[in-house]
């Protein structure tokens, strides 16, 4: 679909261009005739209905067949780049048009589209930066998404400029895969994107006023003597007796390529860029079983080490990632559920709700690590200030012990599994 807003005024700078030739002349990706009608009945009319029928059956009171199909706009949005044009995805904006609609035809607690947040992201095409992407669609946020590498600071520059968001939302970076073991074959890779495209992309920000808030990891620190690792209490069935590492904390871990690049970039950001939010994510559990789950990783393992983590569980914590960033948060929090959870009592879960016969054995850090290229981090994460932070912003934060549960009767009910 084309919408007329935003492409009237490509379509002067084409002509003024005196650009030639056949451009296929839509927004960019498609929408379906529900999802147009479901937004006229959020922002217009709440109590609009409709029905559907087949194509079959339309056809049949038409005396004409119409067309269906999608058009490739690549050539479209090259130009669009080039004569400095925003030309954002449909889904995006239908939001807007029927945003502007709503002002126009004076609905009750219609805003200005102007005023809102504009929120771009680098990284939307991977697994966290798709998940918030489709979060702040849903909301019906101004959302778009960035298609150049962080690093190439050009054409970082030429993006938010032409595209002028009120923040920048960053879920770029390399892991490896299938793991962080990838990073150390691979430093180069591994430096240019998660060193120099991140400072880059904050410092480019940083000169535009822009709020650019900063995904990245709580893997730079392990137990040791002066915080060490939980012991668990059969009496109280919980871990105690353990330390946690705070946002003060300097990191103290180096076992892995990735984890000791990502301690120099926490570092540096922290003490240069006034405009930026680091949020040290950890093990990150969803719903859906995709490959980059915590909880898929070790469910195909045969044996796993039995140590209390912090971890983070993406349902309740890239909610507030977003209404962190709306309301501007900077400097560092660990972005972790409270507490500690550890891999066999994840496994044991899996095993109550998912899969009755999984089975799994443990072995030691040490015959963990003999296997592994590089050594993995461990420990618990201090989350008083995010829990006062998520508390002030109404975002709900539970304990990893109860969240978790959650997760698993979300998965059931995603895999078609009864539970009790």
């Amino acid at each position: 679909m084309s919408v007329l807003y935003d492409l009237l005024p490509l379509m002067v700078k084409m002509a003024r261009a005196k650009k030639s030739g056949i451009y296929n002349f839509t927004n960019p990706g498609v929408i379906s005739h529900n999802q147009v009608l479901d937004l006229y009945k959020k922002y217009i009319d709440p109590k609009f209905t409709y029905e559907n029928f087949t194509l079959e059956e339309q056809d049949k009171i038409l005396k004409a067949a119409r067309s269906n199909n999608e058009l490739s706009t690549a050539k479209l949005e090259k130009a669009a780049e080039e004569l400095n044009v925003h030309l954002p995805h449909i889904l995006d904006s239908m939001t807007q048009v029927f945003k502007r609609m709503a002002v126009n035809l004076g609905v009750p607690g219609a805003k200005r589209v102007d005023s809102e947040h504009r929120f771009h992201i680098f990284g939307a095409s991977g697994w966290l930066g798709a998940k918030i992407r489709d979060l702040l669609r849903k909301d019906g946020q101004m959302v778009t998404c960035s298609k150049v590498r962080m690093q190439n600071r050009i054409d970082v520059c030429a993006e938010l400029d032409r595209i002028r968001p009120t923040h920048v939302l960053n879920c770029a970076g390399v892991t490896g895969r299938p793991n962080v073991d990838w990073c150390e074959d691979n430093r180069e890779t591994t430096v240019r994107c998660n060193v120099i495209g991140t400072l880059n992309l904050a410092d480019c920000c940083f000169q535009r006023d822009i709020h650019c808030a900063n995904l990245a990891t709580g893997c730079i620190f392990h137990y040791d003597e002066e915080t060490p690792m939980h012991k668990w209490d059969p009496k109280r069935l919980e871990w105690v007796a353990g330390g946690k590492f705070t946002e003060e904390s300097l990191p103290n871990f180096t076992g892995s390529w990735y984890s000791k690049t990502k301690g120099y970039v926490d570092q540096i950001l922290r003490s240069s860029f006034p405009n930026v939010l680091t949020l040290r994510l950890r093990m990150p559990i969803s719903d859906d079983l995709s490959p980059r789950s915590f909880i898929t990783k070790i469910s195909k393992y045969t044996k796993v080490v039995n140590i209390p983590n912090s971890m983070s569980v993406i349902h309740d914590l890239l909610p507030l990632y977003i209404e962190m960033a709306k309301a501007k948060k900077t400097g560092v929090y660990n972005f972790t559920n409270p507490g500690v959870i550890s891999h066999n009592q994840v496994l044991d879960l899996y095993k109550q709700y998912i899969d009755p016969t999984f089975e799994y054995q443990n072995f030691s850090l040490e015959e963990h690590d003999k296997i592994l290229k590089a050594a993995r981090s461990n420990n618990e994460l201090d989350t008083t200030k995010l829990e006062e932070c998520a508390k002030e912003l109404g975002v709900p934060l539970p304990h990893i012990l109860e969240s978790i549960h959650g997760v698993y009767q979300r998965m059931a009910k995603n895999q078609g599994i009864t539970t009790k």
